[in-house]
C-alpha cells in the first residue's frame, strides 16, 4: 500500500524516493558536511588581505631601499664637495709653490692654502675615516703634513736672507721633496674624487634600476594576483551555478569538497547542502508493507485520522494518515492488509 505525506511545491514535482533512498541521501549530506568541515580553513578574505599585505611589504621595502640609496648619494655628494675643496686648496698651493721657485713670490699664499686644506681635512676627519678607512686617511694626512713642513722650512730659509751654493742646494732638495709630496697629494685627491664620482653614478644607477625592476615586478605580481583572484572567485561562481542548475533539475546530490582548504564558498556549500536536505524532507516518499497496527483518532473538528504501523522485510515504520488521506484510503486501512 502507498501513502503520500505531502509534496514540496506545485510548480515542479519532486521525484519520489524510498525510505532507503532518503536515508542514503541523508548519509551522503552528512558525509559531505564532514568532508567540507574537515579541511583546514584558508578564507578568501584572508587570501585577498595577504596579497595586499605582500604588496604593502614590497612597496615598503622598495621605499626603504630608495631612501637608503638617496641617503648614501647625499652623503657621498657632501663628501665629494669636501674632496673638491681639499683638491682646490692643494692645487692652488702647488701653483704658488711653483711661483716661488720661478719668481721668489707667493710662498705665504702657498702656506695659507695648505693650512686651509689641513683645516678641511681635520674638520671632516671622522667622515673621511668612515669612507676612506683609517690607513688611507692617515697616509693622506701625513703627506699633507710633510708638504706643510717643507714649505715652512723653505719660508724659514727665505727669511734668513742667506744666499750661496749651500742655500741653493738645500732649496733644490726641498723643491724635489715638495714636488714629490705635492704630486702624491694631488693624485690622492683626484683618485678620491674619481672614486666618489663613480660611487655616486653607481648609486644613481642602482636607484633607477630599483624603480624600473620594482615597477616591472609590481605589474607582474598584480597581473598574477588578479588572475589568481579571478580564477578563484569566478571558478567558484561557475561551479555553484552548475550546482544550482543541477538542483533545479531535481538532482539532489550533495556538494562535495573540491579544494584543499575551506573558505567562504565552503559555507555556501554547507548552506546549499542544508537546503538540499530540506528539499528532500519535503519530497514524496513511497511506503509499502503490511498494516500490523492501526490507531484511529478524532480531531477537534470531528474528522477521523489514523496512526498506522507498516511492516516489511526490513522492519516497521509508523505512518500518520491525515483526514483527507484517511477518507480517500479508508478501504485499505484494515489490519494485516
Amino acid at each position: 500500500m502507498k501513502f503520500g505525506n505531502g509534496s514540496n511545491g506545485n510548480d515542479q514535482p519532486t521525484p519520489e524516493k524510498t525510505l532507503d533512498g532518503r536515508f542514503n541521501g541523508m548519509e551522503a549530506i552528512a558525509s559531505a558536511r564532514e568532508a567540507l568541515l574537515s579541511r583546514r580553513r584558508f578564507s578568501l578574505r584572508l587570501q585577498i588581505n595577504l596579497g595586499f599585505f605582500l604588496i604593502f611589504v614590497f612597496v615598503l621595502c622598495v621605499a626603504a631601499a630608495l631612501i637608503i640609496t638617496m641617503y648614501q648619494v647625499e652623503e657621498r655628494l657632501q663628501f665629494l664637495e669636501i674632496a673638491n675643496d681639499y683638491a682646490m686648496e692643494i692645487q692652488q698651493a702647488r701653483r704658488f709653490e711653483k711661483n716661488f721657485f720661478l719668481y721668489g713670490t707667493n710662498l705665504t699664499d702657498a702656506l695659507e692654502n695648505v693650512y686651509a686644506a689641513r683645516e678641511i681635512f681635520a674638520r671632516n676627519s671622522d667622515g673621511l675615516i668612515k669612507i676612506l678607512g683609517k690607513e688611507v686617511h692617515d697616509t693622506m694626512f701625513n703627506e699633507m703634513e710633510r708638504y706643510k713642513d717643507l714649505l715652512e722650512r723653505l719660508g724659514e730659509m727665505d727669511q734668513t736672507g742667506l744666499k750661496g751654493p749651500k742655500y741653493e742646494r738645500r732649496k733644490k732638495e726641498i723643491e724635489i721633496e715638495l714636488r714629490k709630496h705635492g704630486h702624491k697629494m694631488i693624485s690622492s685627491a683626484h683618485d678620491l674624487i674619481s672614486s666618489e664620482r663613480a660611487y655616486v653614478s653607481k648609486a644613481i644607477l642602482r636607484s633607477r634600476n630599483i624603480h624600473i625592476y620594482s615597477l616591472i615586478f609590481l605589474v607582474l605580481f598584480l597581473a598574477s594576483y588578479s588572475y589568481f583572484l579571478n580564477n578563484r572567485i569566478l571558478g567558484h561562481i561557475n561551479r555553484f551555478t552548475k550546482y544550482a542548475q543541477r538542483i533545479a533539475s531535481g538532482d539532489f546530490t550533495p556538494i562535495a569538497p573540491t579544494g584543499t582548504y575551506r573558505d567562504e564558498f565552503t559555507d555556501l556549500a554547507l548552506a546549499i547542502n542544508q537546503m538540499i536536505q530540506e528539499l528532500e524532507d519535503g519530497a514524496k516518499v513511497n511506503l509499502g508493507g503490511i498494516i500490523v497496527h492501526t490507531d484511529l483518532i478524532t480531531t477537534k473538528k470531528g474528522d477521523r485520522m489514523a496512526f498506522v504501523t507498516l511492516e516489511d522485510m526490513a522492519g516497521q515504520v509508523e505512518v500518520l494518515i491525515f483526514p483527507e488521506i484517511y477518507q480517500a484510503s479508508i478501504d485499505y486501512l484494515e489490519q494485516d492488509k
